[in-house]
């Protein structure tokens, strides 16, 4: 499955850097607004693509760490982060079934995906918020929070 996806993402990495689809602040705000961040967060956007729910995160949180498993995505967001000269955003290439993070906390989690789509994906996720010591406050989907470590 991970380089069905890449192939699929890919060659339309550019085009996600500028969709309205993505980038609408209406749902950008919907995110805000579901996930209540605090200012001592550490945010996981998963499928993040070129990085726009974690450009919305990055104002409200300590820190936000995009996955994507497609390098060409990923890239786009770098991009956009050093136009932008935003700070505290971390671009990781990964899967979110095999989570390349050690314990830290993660304040929540973001899938970019609905868990019904993409179920193998959110294993990884599930498996991580087992392990979460505390309750979340708040949700940006049906998965919240989990342990991990970026830094």
């Amino acid at each position: 499955m991970p380089e069905d996806v890449r192939s699929r993402f890919a060659p339309v990495a550019a085009n996600y850097a500028t969709a309205k689809f993505h980038s609408s602040s209406e749902r950008l705000q919907e995110v805000l607004e579901l996930a209540r961040p605090k200012p001592s967060d550490l945010a996981l956007d998963v499928a993040t693509g070129t990085g726009n729910t974690a450009f919305a995160l990055a104002p409200y949180v300590r820190r936000v760490v995009g996955l994507d498993l497609t390098t060409e995505m990923l890239d786009q967001a770098r991009r956009l982060t050093a136009e932008r000269d935003i700070k505290n955003v971390d671009w990781v290439l990964g899967d979110a079934a095999r989570l390349p993070f050690q314990d830290e906390r993660i304040g929540f989690v973001h899938p970019r995906r609905k868990q019904a789509e993409v179920p193998e994906r959110h294993q990884g996720l599930n498996r991580q918020k087992s392990r979460e010591k505390r309750p979340p406050h708040g949700s940006t989907s049906t998965n919240r929070s989990m342990s991990s470590g970026v830094m």
